[in-house]
């Protein structure tokens, strides 16, 4: 696969990557597509596969949990949204198959049961009856690597295509939990750095969006 799509999770947020190119045999297409979905607020995916099925995926996806959270009023967890994209896939798998490989980002939001939750937890370890100073700490990120065949998992960094050859172990070095988003950029240009160096594809141009509780928002390379 010559298209790249690769993320990862920081302290509190997610970074997803896809490269902006649209090519057939030997031929580029066009070099400013935005493979990276917006499906919620806080709930991304990159998505590429065979021309024809990553469209279609993508805005059934959108689509439908655009439609869920009308009629129930609320966003799904990001838990929920990436297993019903599983289910979606593999119950097309022996019958209409989307040949299409995803990354997952997301943030949950804590509801009000869970906030007030933590502040009670918090209010009784410090010992005082209330406090003005109560932090939420119920913003969680997750990222997910979803394939074809319907697999699903968790992880802390992905990556679909060649470019995980290339890009695995550069994370496996540089990539540390709980980085702040400053690292997580520098972590992300020399991602990039190095597709552009070693990767025989040309691949010019990124998008690169990153996901915080404060919303999806399109990062500068």
């Amino acid at each position: 696969m010559s298209s790249s799509i690769f993320g990862f999770v920081g302290k509190d947020y997610v970074v997803l990557v896809a490269d902006a190119s649209v090519t057939t045999s030997i031929l580029l297409i066009k070099s400013d597509l935005d493979k990276i979905y917006e499906a919620d607020d806080k709930f991304a995916f990159c998505c590429v596969g065979e021309p024809g099925d990553d469209t279609a995926f993508s805005d059934y996806i959108v689509r439908n949990i655009q439609l869920n959270k009308f009629r129930n009023g609320y966003s799904a967890t990001s838990h929920a949204n990436a297993n019903w994209m599983r289910y979606v896939l593999a119950k097309g798998l022996r019958s209409q198959p989307y040949q299409c490989n995803c990354v997952i980002g997301a943030i949950d939001v804590p509801s009000l049961k869970q906030e007030m939750q933590t502040s009670t937890e918090q209010v009784q370890s410090s010992g005082s009856s209330g406090s003005n100073q109560i932090a939420l700490t119920g913003f969680k990120p997750h990222l997910y690597y979803l394939d074809y065949l319907g697999t699903l998992c968790e992880v802390p960094f992905c990556a679909h295509g060649y470019c995980g050859y290339l890009l695995y172990g550069l994370w496996d070095s540089a990539w540390k939990p709980g980085m702040d988003l400053e690292a997580g950029k520098e972590l992300l240009r020399k991602s990039i750095a190095q597709l552009q160096r070693r990767f025989i594809i040309q691949q010019p141009h990124f998008i690169a969006k990153v996901i915080t509780k404060d919303g999806i928002q399109l990062l500068d390379l």
